[in-house]
Parts: C-alpha cells; sequence; structure tokens
C-alpha cells in the first residue's frame, strides 16, 4: 500500500517477480490487475506471473458484475489492463496505493 509513498522501494514491493503465495485465484487476479496497473503507468516491468492470473467472467474490484449498470460505469473508467485480467477498478484509485 506504499507504492506512491516510497517509490524507492517499489522494485522490492515487486517481491521479485514473485506471486503471492496462499492467495485465492479470485484474489490473485485482482492483485495482478493491481500491480499491472501500478506498473504500466509507472513504466515499470511487469512481473511475468501477473500474466497468468485472469478471471473467466469479468468483475468490478467490489465484486460487482462487469456487465451490471454500476460495473460498466467502472469498466468506463478503468485502465486498459484490467481487460486482461478480467478485474475493473476506476484508474484514480491506483493513486490511492
Amino acid at each position: 500500500m506504499d507504492w506512491n509513498d516510497a517509490p524507492g522501494l517499489r522494485s522490492e514491493m515487486l517481491c521479485g517477480g514473485a506471486a503471492p503465495t496462499g492467495v485465492v485465484e479470485a484474489d490473485l487476479a485482482l492483485i495482478a490487475a493491481v500491480v499491472h496497473g501500478l506498473c504500466d503507468r509507472d513504466g515499470f516491468p511487469t512481473p511475468e506471473w501477473v500474466a497468468a492470473h485472469s478471471l473467466a467472467v469479468p468483475v468490478t474490484m467490489s465484486g460487482q458484475p462487469a456487465d451490471s449498470e454500476w460495473g460498466q460505469w467502472v469498466v468506463s473508467q478503468a485502465p486498459a489492463v484490467c481487460s486482461e485480467h478480467g478485474v475493473y477498478f476506476e484508474a484514480d484509485m491506483l493513486s490511492a496505493i
């Protein structure tokens, strides 16, 4: 949660490119989408594990279906990388991390 507050530690925060362990796939897809969004926004290479995690049925970060009325709005505000993971959140959410 310190990505924006500690830019000098970003490489360390990426954990050497290893995926978090002990996490269910739905949460791993969400984490992958956020990591991908942050890396893309700030010019960091995206860890290889990120590409392997996505959901078959797209949802918003809050768990609402992406095709719901709320979900469609979130999708319209989301970074482009979210589509690769099937997890959507508003782009300005990355400013809070």
